[in-house]
């Protein structure tokens, strides 16, 4: 019986080969068609990741794009061009209608004329007080050998005067050089005035750049020069000179501390 199972077995094992066997010969096209199904259905899986990339590429392109526009649209802060003004150079006399209001002014000054002071100050206001007029040329006999140095300014009919001059003092025989310097203006009249109201910022600024200009600058190394070989000639002139400097640099320094 045992070896009649077995043959049985055998037989259906054969069969059962034999029947795929024949089927792959019968339908080769079947097998081809799922194995072609089963590999379109790998590439379309393949595909699937690729098209994820290319959307996460895309948003983060879409994202770069947003925040390059929000980006542009904040507006870089605009920065205001400093303004330039003409510098002019400096020129020795030239200007009669100045050189006789410097003249009117040093007049003023060495004799205390306060109202004569007003006439030629673009404020009268402003003119110092007869006691200040008085404390300032103490020592003072005479203003001597004035001359004018001119530079425009940059406002029309403005000026910027240097002036070269020699102060007699009292008991002291020789006069010690020395150099101011003003700004000038023409008033609604047309009149020529010595400014004497706060400057604003930008005149300021450029009033005193003016100083260091190389043609100025000439002007006061030779004023320096000259005021060396004074007091080197006269002793007493040095002591005296030496002497006011140290009074200028005392009330200096009281100013401040008060």
């Amino acid at each position: 019986m045992r070896i009649k199972y077995r043959k049985a077995i055998l037989l259906c094992i054969m069969s059962t080969f034999g029947i795929g066997i024949f089927l792959l010969l019968l339908y080769p096209d079947l097998i081809s068609k799922k194995k072609s199904e089963s590999l379109e259905t790998s590439i379309d899986k393949d595909i699937v990741v690729v098209d994820n990339n290319t959307t996460e590429n895309t948003n983060a392109e879409n994202q770069s794009t947003i925040m390059n526009t929000s980006e542009a649209g904040i507006a870089e802060p605009t920065v205001t061009p400093a303004i330039t003004h003409p510098v002019y150079e400096l020129k020795e006399g030239g200007y009669p209608e100045i050189e006789e209001l410097i003249q009117k002014y040093y007049q003023a000054k060495v004799s205390c004329d306060k109202e004569k002071m007003k006439k030629i100050l673009s404020n009268p206001d402003t003119a110092p007080t007869l006691e200040q007029m008085k404390a300032d040329v103490h020592f003072v006999e005479e203003y001597q050998n004035i001359k004018c140095y001119t530079k425009k300014g940059y406002e029309e009919n403005s000026y910027i005067v240097y002036v070269y001059h020699e102060i007699k003092y009292v008991n002291i025989s020789t006069a010690a050089p020395a150099t101011d310097n003003f700004y000038v203006i023409t008033d609604s009249k047309g009149e020529l005035k010595i400014y004497s109201d706060p400057y604003s910022e930008e005149l300021e600024e450029y009033y005193y750049a003016r100083r260091q200009d190389e043609d100025v600058q000439e002007l006061i190394r030779l004023t320096n020069k000259k005021s060396k070989e004074a007091k080197k000639k006269d002793k007493l002139l040095d002591t005296f000179w030496t002497n006011l400097e140290k009074m200028a640099s005392e009330e200096e320094k009281s100013d401040n501390s008060d």
